[in-house]
């Protein structure tokens, strides 16, 4: 197969892949009685620690409105806490409570474990490789839902 076909399949591949984990996400969701939005609200909070609303708005792509009525639900549900920053009382830190993030991550477990045995078919270099275009599709999937 030529390096063009190959690319092309590559590129099928992974996105019928993505398609799979956003409904994977969506199950997930709805196994816990929350939004997928909601879902990667405290995918981002596990990810990336204690945030203001304002830094999850911007994350997820909501309108500040919007986040506060998301924090509100996630607040009566138990998966988060709303604490005053302690640098600035007028603000405040959303932070994950209670064993939240743990329920969310038993769910994906599973499949985690069975990513990680395809990838121990890898060698390190091959890995390194799939690391380095994760972390560059990434970077280019979030330039491009901010030019949206």
């Amino acid at each position: 197969m030529g390096g063009r076909d190959a690319r092309r399949d590559a590129i099928e591949a992974l996105a019928g892949w993505q398609v799979l984990v956003a409904q994977f996400n969506d199950l997930v969701a709805r196994s816990l009685g929350v939004t997928p939005t909601e879902t990667h609200c405290l995918y981002v909070l596990s990810r990336f620690g204690p945030s203001s609303p304002s830094e999850l708005a911007r994350r997820i792509n909501l309108t500040s409105g919007a986040t506060s009525r998301m924090l509100d639900r996630l607040l009566a549900a138990g998966y988060i806490t709303r604490n005053p920053d302690p640098r600035d009382r007028r603000r405040v830190v959303i932070t994950p409570a209670g064993d939240g993030i743990d329920r969310i991550g038993s769910l994906y477990e599973p499949l985690n474990a069975e990513l990680a045995a395809l990838l121990s078919e890898f060698d390190d270099d091959a890995l390194a490789a799939l690391a380095g275009f994760a972390r560059a599709a990434e970077a280019a999937t979030e330039r491009h839902i901010q030019a949206l």
